[in-house]
């Protein structure tokens, strides 16, 4: 059984409707949601990745180009196709 959280979900859901509108696909087309779950899964593990740091008395300065982080995380797991988030 896989236990999914309700924001995660929603997350997906959100990232659909923007890589749909990008991709001139509708939201539930398969590609566009593999493009979601992909994209919400690098966001996830870089967000742990940043919180946990931070948590653990990283500098917040050290993260101040995170934004770049998250675009490079989305560019690499959609394979550029949904284009660069920096970009909107």
């Amino acid at each position: 059984m896989i236990i999914r959280h309700p924001h995660c979900d929603q997350v997906e859901r959100e990232l659909a409707g923007s890589i749909a509108g990008r991709l001139d696909l509708p939201a539930d087309d398969i590609r566009v949601q593999m493009h979601a779950a992909a994209a919400s899964g690098a966001l996830r593990v870089v967000n742990e990745e940043i919180s946990e740091a931070l948590l653990g008395g990283a500098d917040v300065r050290q993260f101040a180009h995170a934004h770049r982080l998250l675009a490079q995380a989305v560019r690499s797991v959609t394979g550029g196709e949904v284009g660069d988030a920096a970009t909107t």
